[in-house]
């Protein structure tokens, strides 16, 4: 902990702090020997399964990179994400990974919701704002977090679906945060996630496809040469 506290500074700690959540799941991070490292970068979180490191950007707001962390944790030990085995339904899959990243942002919220309580929005900042509290909106429900859903829903008939969705925001809760997910483009690619999903999905499938198939040529390979030599 001292280390990090270097690393981080003492107005990230200053920060941090003001969230027992937030304390608590850097304890089991480091408990499980999961590092959290500064990138020279900005506007960047992620977990890095192979390296097990939680990386974020250095030049990142202190907020940005605590509910990060927090949302991150949720990705390496709280609901990690599983591999694609052969036989696993596809759409069972996706409503996983659609659940995992709906139970990180929820678990991000309850973080920065002890921030507001601890009185630190002024650390906030416009464009955290935009994206954090558009999301804890969205959580508790409400007209602004309607008004969102409405604005992007404007083009389109409104459908039983539609109808739905602003059902959940109104709503609140978890299930809302999942409902406008499902409506969401991912940061790094622009799909949908549903269907940033399936196609993790799918390109898994077809490397164990493909591997599978090598298999079994090498095999079938071994046989002719073990008859031919008998």
């Amino acid at each position: 902990m001292k280390k990090s506290k270097r690393i981080f500074g003492r107005a990230f700690w200053k920060l941090a702090e003001a969230s027992p959540t937030f304390m608590q799941d850097w304890k089991l991070l480091e408990a499980a020997g999961i590092k959290i490292r500064l990138l020279n970068k900005s506007d960047i979180a992620y977990f890095s399964r192979k390296k097990r490191v939680i990386y974020v950007g250095k030049w990142n707001s202190n907020v940005y990179n605590v509910v990060s962390i927090g949302h991150e944790y949720v990705h390496a030990l709280l609901r990690p994400t599983t591999d694609v085995k052969e036989g696993d339904d596809r759409e069972t899959w996706i409503n996983e990974r659609l659940e995992e990243e709906t139970e990180a942002i929820v678990h991000e919220l309850l973080i920065l919701k002890e921030l507001i309580a601890a009185g630190k929005s002024k650390y906030f900042g416009k464009l955290f704002s935009n994206v954090g509290l558009g999301w804890l909106t969205i959580y508790e429900g409400g007209a602004v977090a309607c008004d969102a859903v409405e604005a992007r829903l404007m083009a389109m008939e409104m459908d039983r679906a539609s109808e739905q969705l602003l059902e959940s925001v109104r709503n609140g809760g978890r299930e809302a945060v999942k409902a406008v997910l499902c409506q969401t483009t991912t940061s790094n690619t622009g799909e949908l996630y549903p269907e940033y999903y399936g196609l993790w999905f799918d390109e898994e499938m077809g490397k164990i496809a493909w591997h599978k198939k090598r298999a079994q040529s090498k095999q079938a390979k071994q046989i002719t040469q073990d008859t031919e030599a008998s």
